[in-house]
């Protein structure tokens, strides 16, 4: 069985912070925000849009990271103000990870797909979306 990891997120968020983006990715992960990483409702409405579409068709599994790290179906999610870390975890994750970047795409938002390499994907002001083309966390961006 094969997982798939995503982070959507808010791409005006990322920009209007000035950093490059992996570094704002690592300061991201360590989720230092006093909050409830579970609750959708304290997100924006753009990814709160994005949430439900995901767990309508892959519901919450437990254990993120967990006591169970192989579950076999479902996903996982955490839940910052301005990005959603999905990890997809049923035997058709490939399809689930096509699917996430379809929504994230008609709702305007940045993606990551994979670890190292990942995929970074982020609208311009029309749209476009253009890969960031990182390839490393510690090489750039």
């Amino acid at each position: 069985m094969r997982g798939w990891d995503i982070l959507v997120f808010e791409p005006e968020v990322w920009r209007s912070t000035g950093e490059k983006f992996w570094h704002w990715v690592e300061e991201l992960r360590e989720w230092l925000e006093d909050r409830n990483y579970d609750d959708p409702t304290t997100t924006t409405p753009r990814l709160s849009a994005w949430f439900a579409q995901s767990v309508e068709h892959y519901p919450r599994t437990e254990n993120f990271p967990g006591d169970n790290p192989h579950p076999s179906e479902g996903a996982q999610y955490f839940i910052g103000d301005s990005a959603i870390h999905a990890r997809y975890l049923a035997v058709d994750a490939d399809e689930a990870v096509v699917s996430a970047v379809k929504w994230a795409r008609a709702l305007g938002l940045g993606y990551a797909v994979g670890g190292i390499p990942a995929t970074v994907m982020t609208p311009n002001s029309i749209g476009d979306y253009h890969d960031l083309h990182w390839l490393y966390p510690t090489l750039g961006g």
